[in-house]
């Protein structure tokens, strides 16, 4: 990363620090969901520290595509294998569980999951743990949406994301 410093700032000007395993830092992208994200000099760069256990892989997911929700509001919808159901229903009611625990006073606290492709944040959607106490079910045929703050394009290149994931790369030294 000392490579990609801004113009003017030395190596010896910063910190280095040690990521310890089983966390992993990620680079949030703009909220229209493009894959590019901004370069690390860059004041609108944001970088997110998370566990490195991914809940689902891309092959768990099946079928995602944008849609609309209840509200006619753009959304990503997706299926699951019977393998991703039960991690994704496990999962989320961690998640719903500690959304409860720390929720207390009548005070809530949002608690989410990250969606993540090649070191890059996607998309953090939350968890309502009232309306899930014990995680998102999904049965049968049936699948999962993810919906708030996107517009059509956006729902439409998280989908593809989503459907395709992180694409083989062969660099060949010529």
């Amino acid at each position: 990363l000392s490579g990609q410093l801004p113009a003017g700032v030395a190596p010896r000007q910063g910190q280095e620090l040690v990521v310890p395993p089983g966390l992993a830092v990620l680079q949030a992208v703009a909220p229209g969901i493009t894959p590019a994200a901004p370069g690390l000099a860059d004041p609108g760069a944001r970088f997110y520290v998370l566990r490195d256990r991914p809940l689902l892989t891309g092959g768990e997911i099946t079928h995602p595509r944008a849609g609309t929700d209840a509200s006619g509001a753009p959304d990503v919808q997706f299926g699951l294998t019977p393998a991703g159901a039960a991690a994704f229903q496990h999962g989320t009611a961690v998640i719903a569980r500690r959304g409860a625990s720390v929720s207390t006073g009548g005070m809530t606290f949002a608690q989410h999951f990250a969606i993540a492709l090649d070191d890059r944040l996607l998309s953090v959607p939350q968890i309502d743990f009232r309306q899930y106490p014990d995680g998102v079910r999904v049965t049968g045929t049936g699948g999962a949406d993810i919906t708030g703050g996107f517009t059509a394009a956006s729902a439409r290149t998280l989908a593809l994301l989503l459907r395709y994931g992180s694409l083989p790369v062969d660099l060949v030294a010529r």
